[in-house]
């Protein structure tokens, strides 16, 4: 689904913030007990991760140092995605699958904050 978002959807869904929600939704929605909502679910992750990299890209794209900061996020893409493993291998172990993708929704939820507040505050900036 990634793929198909990434490469059908962007066109279409390019507002701020709107692959973060779905993820926020759809992984909440993940923890309920029905097969189809856990299906739903899983087919709208799918798409919402699909949605980040070319939004992202789209926005560099003016960019003279877009390697480098392509670079960069990989990078930390790589070093987030082994510590969130590592950390939900953990978190699994000593308790359900459901505190699992609820403690990751609080993460996210906490990181969408924060981004939507220096986003906020740096367009304030900019206009005084």
């Amino acid at each position: 689904m990634g793929f198909v978002s990434s490469r059908y959807l962007t066109k279409y869904l390019n507002y701020k913030f709107v692959s973060e929600i779905c993820l926020v939704i759809f992984l909440i929605i993940y923890t309920y007990q029905s097969f189809i909502a856990v299906t739903i679910s899983m087919i709208f992750l799918g798409i919402s991760s699909g949605l980040t990299r070319p939004q992202t890209i789209n926005k560099l794209s003016s960019s003279s140092n877009l390697r480098v900061m392509l670079n960069y996020a990989e990078t930390l893409y790589f070093i987030f995605n082994i510590a969130f493993l590592l950390m939900g291998g953990y978190l699994y172990t000593i308790g359900t699958i459901q505190y699992l993708i609820l403690f990751i929704s609080l993460l996210i939820f906490i990181y969408l904050i924060i981004i939507f507040y220096f986003t906020r505050r740096e367009q304030h900036e900019n206009k005084n």
